[in-house]
């Protein structure tokens, strides 16, 4: 186990401005992607997710997503675009595009996939199993999207090209309660994703094959932390490979070096300290 102290740095913190959706609920935005031109878009759900519960959202109703200009995002800024979604969709909550800059999103309230295309027309579809919170979401090398279920403690797979959900992948340990996901990594081009459950608290790593099957078993990693304050939620890869996570209320960064890791273990992984504001 190894733990280190961060170290400091001093950023700019600029915030814009967020616009209700809907007047019935305060401004609540959630995942953000960045296009090929550099502008941020970012999912305004209006909802603060209950992770323990299904659905996660108490207000299941149509909101919206922002675009905001990279070279005019500055301290209270508003949106060059507001993209209200039609009636019979639901909070957005992550965002991701895909290689011909289609914006996908998930909509855990209703368990289902959204898009929203260039040509400016919303697509969904409905996650196979019932109440399952798609939650995060990435592409893999192949196209097809990869996203948590948060409620099913599994992990689903679309293929856009046949409009299909394909597959859906349960977590080796039950009630992992899947959060993040990312991927692929540079070096094993697999997908990674974090097990929010704070008596689970693991890494999980699949590894996608072109006809929609994957190779091998799903992998899980141990965190070193043992408490019930470790609950990872987003991750992220470096440009080495590595596996980046934040360990929600435990206030710690972990990190796993894929080199050293072996699944079941915690081999590879340190965890830093953030420090507290100052």
């Amino acid at each position: 186990m190894h733990a280190h102290s961060a170290a400091h740095a001093d950023p700019t913190l600029i915030q814009a401005r967020v616009p209700q959706f809907n007047s019935s609920f305060n401004q609540n935005p959630w995942g953000i992607a960045v296009d090929g031109g550099g502008h941020v878009w970012a999912a305004e759900p209006q909802c603060d997710p209950n992770v323990g519960n299904v659905p996660i959202c108490t207000n299941a109703i149509p909101t919206g997503i922002l675009e905001y200009s990279s070279s005019g995002f500055n301290s209270n800024s508003s949106p060059m675009q507001k993209l209200q979604e039609p009636q019979g969709y639901s909070s957005p909550f992550f965002l991701v595009f895909d290689s011909k800059g289609d914006l996908w999103f998930t909509e855990p309230a209703t368990n289902a996939i959204g898009e929203y295309d260039t040509m400016g027309n919303w697509n969904q579809w409905s996650v196979t199993t019932s109440g399952a919170s798609p939650f995060d979401l990435t592409f893999d090398q192949f196209g097809h999207l990869w996203f948590t279920e948060l409620s099913a403690n599994k992990i689903g797979e679309f293929d856009p090209v046949t409009d299909k959900m394909i597959n859906e992948f349960a977590t080796p340990t039950p009630n992992s309660r899947p959060y993040g996901i990312t991927g692929p990594d540079p070096t094993t081009h697999s997908i990674w994703f974090t097990e929010n459950n704070p008596t689970v608290h693991r890494i999980g790593q699949i590894t996608p094959v072109a006809d929609g099957t994957i190779s091998g078993s799903i992998n899980e990693y141990l965190t070193n932390t043992p408490h019930g304050d470790i609950t990872p939620h987003l991750i992220t890869y470096d440009r080495q490979g590595h596996i980046w996570w934040s360990d929600g209320f435990a206030g710690t960064i972990g990190q796993l070096v894929i080199s050293q890791a072996s699944n079941g273990t915690h081999q590879g992984v340190t965890e830093y300290n953030v420090p507290a504001p100052v």
